[in-house]
């Protein structure tokens, strides 16, 4: 399941660490549905999440401090392959449309449309994949309980 997030920001500036944004979004956004339940199931505990997602930043220009966009606007693609996964996120995602989300460099972000993006049945045994965005990693000490993110 694909969900398409868009958002309208009230300047175009973002941080260089934007999808720690992002992450604050999906936390928020489940501990305002059903009680915080479903915030517990996917954020309570360090393991593997069975979701990932890829931001659209339109006309990016990149500073040593932070992103200069194009316009006043960024998108988000949701992906899970587990149906329950993906109706608990959308149930999340609508809940938040048009709140305004307080977000650094005195920024503000509103959620103006969720829409699922239709699914193809996959017939082959081979994929060629196109990444939106940079492929985060977070890496993860047990030792030190300390993490360090890296993105390709």
């Amino acid at each position: 399941m694909k969900i398409l997030l868009r958002f309208i920001l009230k300047n175009n500036k973002l941080p260089l660490d934007y999808r720690r944004i992002i992450l604050s979004f999906f936390k928020r956004s489940l501990s305002a549905v059903a009680d915080g339940k479903y915030y517990e199931k996917y954020y309570f505990t360090p393991e593997r999440r069975n979701f990932t997602f890829a931001v659209n930043l339109p006309m990016p220009r990149f500073s040593k401090t932070e992103i200069e966009l194009g316009k006043n606007e960024m998108s988000i693609t949701f992906s899970t392959a587990d149906y329950n996964t993906g109706c608990v996120f959308m149930s999340a995602f609508i809940k938040q449309k048009d709140k305004p989300i307080p977000a650094p460099l005195g920024n503000e972000m509103k959620l103006v449309s969720v829409n699922l993006v239709p699914g193809k049945n996959v017939t082959s045994s081979s994929a060629v994949v196109k990444m939106l965005s940079p492929l985060c990693i977070r890496l993860h000490k047990a030792e030190n309980n300390s993490d360090r993110y890296t993105g390709f």
